[in-house]
């Protein structure tokens, strides 16, 4: 069976989706939720689940966004033969359509049976659970999303029947075992089974294990018989080497003692020696702390005295620094003083200057303003008269019929065609002229004089007098007709456009256009000018109220500056006022000059003030410290002096504490020397021993008084019976259940052995029997880790019940369920394809069948296309590692060459570019 096309509308996130398969490689790949397994069950649904279900496997096909029930349509292919399926989900109003193209239809039912037949699977039924059966359908072909590691054995075990027809036609029937065979194996395993359990042990209750049990019966009243006769002995033994160790441990006692008195003295005597060595270490401690002391004391005198002298010898130039620098503060303490009056009146000067140099700007400005007012209020009467102009124009050309530059093109177009049309008119028209006549002469009614003419473009009756009437009727048939319609409309035409603007003539509606251009014309030279005396973000009203605000300001202010300065003279002129301007400037630049020098001055003479003063302080703070240390160490000396006395004292008190110290050494040393001779650590290790080996003696004679009386105990109990004889009894009774157990033993065992050889030749059947199937597995594995990996299969007659891979480079197998997650999908990948490829090879998918039949005859028969069947992955890789991909394309690529149809959902179509395969992308759902 191959897969051509599918259409989905209406199925939870999808409105309609058709996907065309490729009749080898094809990929469906999108973004996450773009509904791709959902597409893919959709397809599952329409070829296993019926039209008709209903409950809940319904209801999860319903869209919560599309109306409608749920559609599928499926175009498939079996034999050559190409068939279309439509299924509408509706629940008991549901529709199933299969159609062959060319041929019959089925509806409903019939199409469900024949479906079911030609996919070669049973009908999943209604009711309980009916989702999860029609899930299970052709398991071994549809990988679902998130299970693509999951055994592949048991739904390929499903497909057992198939695989064994197919497996046997590869050769496996000639090593199947014969009837008789299997039933002599069956007797030989049961008797196996009865005699033993799995692990080898004998079956309880079995003759087999009623014998051991009697061996070990036997075996242990043996034991239990050499046991009490090896414990007499033993109890012999016993007592005799207490006694021995008794006798020993009381001599090693005795010597024990001799050698243990001597210690002990010695001992008393270190430890007296030890308390007295304490006592004049003491007392060495104590004359070593007074001469330290005393050491400390003298040490600090003269420290204190070397501080003081330093401190004098540092005190005197300090304060002839001092006494400098206190003068030199004086003198430039009146400098600064000068300079700061010299500044001030500088500063007083340049405020006189700038007050001169403001009155004359003012003035200045004033000039500048009211010269601005007047120019502002020019330009305002030219702005009045202008915008008066452009209104009578504007009035003018309102008063004007609204003739526009497209308006006198049509009446001009519209008069050339009036005229135009009459002059064809009159070109086929008929004129009438009267020469000379006696009698009045009328056309239509109107009378025509001698020498005039008229010319008639339609019938026209002329009357000469009341004698004669005639008809005159124009030449030219419809021409005349075309040509008097043309001029009538035209005229028509015409006068609707001079009525539509007021005028009565062309030429009164030409004058009106001249009129309104000239007009425009003005309106647009006064509307330039305006716009250039009135630029956008400036206002000339309001520029002249500002400026007449600034030109009231500066006369307060020319008369504030005024009455700051009384004795200025102001100008009257605008000359004057410049000239005057420039003065004040001049002055103020050189008022400013001498106000920075002198600034600058009394700044320099400021900071030199200020260094001074601080280096005054600091030189002033350094004699006070000094003279502060002066006086201090200088109490520091009398107080040294009154507590520890003057120098000979203390000198004569050094003295006595370094004899003090030399005596209590001398007494130290001697002790010490008497302690080192005694060896008071060997005495001790000695004590020790001695007393380790008194407790060891004691307690072996103590140990051995007990294993004696024991050992005396066990004698006085054991020895009423005669312990050999009941030996002799208890071995022959162990001989005699020895000899039955090994008779009973052998047979089972030959059981045994006949039933492992019928298995290990079933066994060997069965590989044989699987190896098609092994070696197609292999192929694929192959291809993911190279041409030495191997499988093996685990095969009865249920089916495969178990896999392992050996892979290059490792010892032994690994079992399926001991292998990465990545791994076992990628295994179970190319269990689903050789399983799909043997039974494509076969004709088979679901239930067995035999090819070339109608589609009537393939109902229930489970007839396939014998060269292809889809597998579909369903994103099957998600744990492989980003390297191992390119070699999976490679095993897809195998079975697609194989001629097995592989359909691949991705939502990284990117890492299957290399396979080559059609790809259909799924866009997201809005």
């Amino acid at each position: 069976m191959r897969l051509i096309a599918a259409t989905v509308r209406n199925y939870r996130v999808h409105r309609e989706v058709t996907v065309e398969f490729d009749p080898a490689r094809t990929l469906i790949g999108g973004p996450n939720e773009s509904g791709k397994s959902t597409f893919i069950e959709a397809v599952h649904r329409a070829l296993f689940l019926k039209a008709q279900v209903t409950g809940e496997p319904q209801r999860s096909m319903v869209s919560r966004t599309h109306p409608g029930h749920p559609e599928v349509e499926v175009d498939f292919e079996i034999d050559g033969t190409c068939y279309h399926l439509f299924k509408r989900f509706g629940g008991q109003s549901g529709v199933a359509r299969l159609t062959l193209v060319g041929g019959r239809t089925w509806l409903n039912e019939e199409a469900e049976t024949v479906l079911h037949g030609l996919l070669g699977v049973p009908e999943v039924g209604g009711g309980r659970g009916v989702a999860d059966r029609a899930r299970r359908q052709w398991a071994h072909l549809w990988v679902w999303q998130g299970t693509s590691s999951d055994d592949p054995c048991q739904s390929a075990r499903e497909q057992n029947d198939l695989l064994l027809k197919e497996l046997q036609r590869r050769g496996g029937a000639v090593v199947m075992q014969s009837e008789l065979d299997a039933r002599v194996a069956a007797w030989f395993a049961e008797a196996a089974d009865r005699a033993f359990v799995g692990s080898g042990r004998p079956r309880a209750g079995s003759p087999l294990d009623q014998a051991a049990k009697e061996l070990t019966k036997a075996e242990a009243a043996r034991d239990l018989a050499a046991d009490r006769l090896a414990t007499l002995r033993q109890a012999i033994d016993q007592f005799m080497e207490a006694e021995t160790t008794i006798a020993r441990a009381v001599n090693e006692l005795a010597e024990i003692e001799r050698q243990l008195g001597p210690v002990k003295e010695a001992l008393a005597l270190g430890a007296r020696l030890q308390e007295e060595e304490r006592d004049r270490k003491q007392v060495l401690e104590r004359a070593v702390e007074r001469l330290t002391e005393l050491q400390r004391i003298e040490e600090e005198v003269r420290k204190v005295r070397a501080e003081l002298c330093e401190a004098r010898e540092l005190l005197e130039p300090q304060q002839a620094e001092l006494r400098e620098a206190e003068a030199e503060h004086s003198l430039v303490t009146g400098q600064r003083e000068k300079a700061w009056e010299v500044f001030e009146a500088a500063t007083a000067a340049s405020r006189r200057a700038q007050r001169g140099r403001a009155l004359a700007s003012a003035i200045a400005s004033r000039f500048d303003l009211a010269d601005q007012c007047v120019e502002l209020e020019n330009t305002l009467s030219r702005i009045h008269a202008l915008e008066e102009e452009i209104g009578n124009a504007r009035h003018d050309l309102g008063r004007l019929p609204p003739v526009d530059d497209e308006l006198i093109e049509r009446i001009r177009g519209l008069e050339s065609e009036v005229a135009q049309s009459k002059a064809a008119l009159t070109g086929v028209a008929a004129e009438i002229e009267l020469v000379t006549a006696s009698l009045g002469v009328s056309i239509d009614g109107q009378t025509l004089l001698p020498g005039a003419s008229r010319t008639v473009t339609e019938p026209a009756e002329v009357r000469v007098g009341d004698i004669v009437s005639l008809r005159i009727r124009p030449g030219g048939g419809a021409e005349l007709g075309r040509a008097r319609d043309r001029a009538r409309g035209a005229a028509a035409a015409l006068r609707g456009a001079l009525e539509a603007v007021g005028v009565e003539s062309v030429q009164a509606a030409s004058d009106a256009w001249g009129l309104a251009r000239g007009l425009r014309s003005e309106i647009e030279r006064a509307q330039a000018a305006l716009d250039a005396l009135t630029p956008e973000d400036e206002d000339p009203a309001a520029r002249l109220v500002k400026a007449k605000k600034d030109l009231a300001a500066a006369d307060v202010e020319v008369q504030r500056l005024t009455a700051l300065i009384p004795e200025a003279h102001v100008p009257a002129t605008r000359s004057a006022c410049r000239l005057w301007l420039n003065e004040q400037e001049e002055r103020l630049r050189r008022a400013e000059a001498e106000e920075s020098e002198a600034e600058a001055r009394w700044e320099a003479l400021k900071a030199r003030h200020e260094k001074i003063a601080a280096q005054s302080g600091d030189m002033r703070e350094a004699v006070a410290g000094l003279q502060s240390q002066v006086v201090g160490l200088e109490a520091r000396e009398r107080y040294l002096l009154e507590v520890h006395g003057d120098d000979v004292s203390r000198e004569k008190s050094l003295t006595t504490a370094g004899d003090d110290r030399n005596a209590a050494e001398a007494a130290l040393e001697e002790v010490r020397n008497r302690l080192e001779a005694l060896q008071v650590p060997r005495l001790e290790a000695d004590q020790e021993r001695l007393e380790r080996a008194r407790r060891e003696a004691e307690g072996r004679q103590m140990g051995a008084t007990t294993a004696r009386e024991v050992a005396r105990s066990k004698l006085g109990t054991e020895g009423t019976d005669d312990p050999y004889a009941d030996l002799a009894f208890a071995e022959a009774q162990l001989a005699s259940a020895r000899e039955r157990h090994d008779r009973v033993r052998h047979r089972a065992e030959a059981v045994r052995l006949v039933d492992k050889l019928f298995a290990e030749e079933q066994r060997a059947l069965s590989e044989e029997l699987s190896r098609p199937l092994a070696e197609t597995i292999e192929s694929y594995v192959q291809c993911l880790f190279g041409p030495e990996a191997r499988v093996i299969l685990e095969f009865d007659e249920s089916g495969v019940t178990g896999i392992e891979l050996i892979r290059p480079g490792e010892r032994g197998t690994t079992g399926f369920d001991d292998l990465s997650e990545g791994t076992r999908e990628q295994v179970a990948g190319a269990v689903r394809l050789a399983v799909a490829e043997l039974l494509a090879a076969g004709g088979e998918a679901g239930s067995g069948g035999v090819t070339g039949r109608s589609p009537k005859d393939r109902v229930g028969s489970g007839l396939v296309d014998a060269r292809s069947l889809p597998v579909v992955f369903d994103d099957a890789f998600a744990y492989s590692d980003p390297e191992r991909v390119p070699t999976l394309q490679r095993m897809l690529d195998l079975a697609a060459a194989r001629g097995i149809q592989v359909i691949v959902l991705t939502c990284n179509p990117s890492d299957y570019a290399l396979l080559g395969a059609h790809q259909v992308l799924l866009p997201s759902p809005l």
